[in-house]
């Protein structure tokens, strides 16, 4: 994963492509685990990114569901780009 991934955040089809890779399980949902391997190559550190999903995380189930992602990533975009 590279910063590229960051670009056309408001194409919604880049977002669930991206959102797909990030769901190794298939789940329908990311996990805290499947973040930090994301956010790792990206220099994001472990407790950074717990903190992001919890932050994004509107429904308390640990976890992120497409439209819980959406703002993550971008949020995560605005802070790579800082």
């Amino acid at each position: 994963m590279t910063r590229h991934l960051f670009c056309n955040l408001n194409r919604q089809a880049d977002l669930t492509a991206i959102f797909q890779k990030i769901d190794r399980d298939a789940s329908g949902s990311i996990s805290v685990d499947e973040a930090r391997a994301a956010l790792r190559q990206m220099d994001f550190e472990d407790d950074e990114t717990e903190v992001l999903v919890r932050l994004h995380d509107r429904n308390g189930d640990g976890m992120l569901q497409f439209e819980e992602f959406v703002q993550f990533w971008k949020t995560c975009g605005n802070l790579q780009n800082e």
